[in-house]
């Protein structure tokens, strides 16, 4: 049983796309009435190292900081 395929069957269904994201892979896998789709399974080109590096630096760029502000998150 793959890692895919029990994601999908906790999920309750029988058939899905899984998408996985490591520190060191990210990969997505089809799975078809409980079958992996093997040859159909692919390796994307960035791992979870690079997504939070990019979601890091898009954050500081692009909101304002909610904690050195005087205005209160919740009104």
């Amino acid at each position: 049983l793959s890692t895919a395929q029990a994601a999908i069957l906790t999920s309750g269904k029988k058939s899905g796309i899984v998408i996985g994201i490591g520190e060191g892979l990210c990969y997505i896998a089809p799975v078809y009435k409980e079958k992996l789709l093997e040859n159909t399974c692919k390796k994307i080109g960035f791992d979870g190292k690079d997504l939070t590096q990019y979601l890091t630096v898009f954050l500081k760029n692009n909101t304002k900081n909610l904690f050195d502000s005087n205005e209160s998150i919740i009104n």
